[in-house]
Parts: structure tokens; sequence; C-alpha cells
């Protein structure tokens, strides 16, 4: 008898062996289905963001460039080559 209540033992550790790969394989599963709703929600405010983006750069609007001068001839005309030093008679250089 000794050895039939062993291999009943056994047979009862293998049960719950079992058991526990069940339990951890469920568990697993559920933590992964749950993960998985998770991103597929985050992928789609992803793809809505991208779209919104996308229809805000498509409605951009344009810019009128003025054909005309708008400053006018209200600039003086200055040549660079007749006052070299604007500073010329401010000072006198002693070592001259």
């Amino acid at each position: 008898m000794p050895k039939n209540k062993a291999l009943q033992n056994n047979s009862y550790t293998a049960k719950n062996i079992v058991l526990v790969i069940g339990i951890v394989i469920v568990i697993s599963v559920g933590t992964y289905a749950v993960w998985w709703k998770k991103q597929a929600a985050q992928n789609l405010s992803r793809i809505q963001a991208f779209e919104n983006a996308l229809q805000a750069s498509s409605n951009t609007q344009t810019i009128e460039i003025p054909t005309t001068d708008p400053v006018g001839l209200a600039l003086p005309e200055i040549d660079p080559l007749q006052s070299t030093n604007p500073f010329e008679n401010t000072k006198t250089n002693p070592f001259e």
C-alpha cells in the first residue's frame, strides 16, 4: 500500500502543477488582451492626432507679397565711396 499512496501523491502534485500552469496561462492571456486593447486605443488617438495635423497643415493661407516698394523714396541716397570716414572732422590724430 505505501507504493500506491506515493503514486497518488505524485499524481496530486502533477495536478497542482497543471493547475498552476493553467492559471499562469490564463493570467498571461488576460494581461496581453488588456495591454493590446490599451495599445489599440493609443494608436487610434495617435492616428487621429496625425490626421488633425494633416488637416491643419493643408489649410494654409497664402501670404500676399506687395509688388511695390513700401518704403518708396523715403530712404536717403548714400554713396559709400564718398563718405568713407564719417567721423573725419571730429578728431585729429596728434601723431600726424
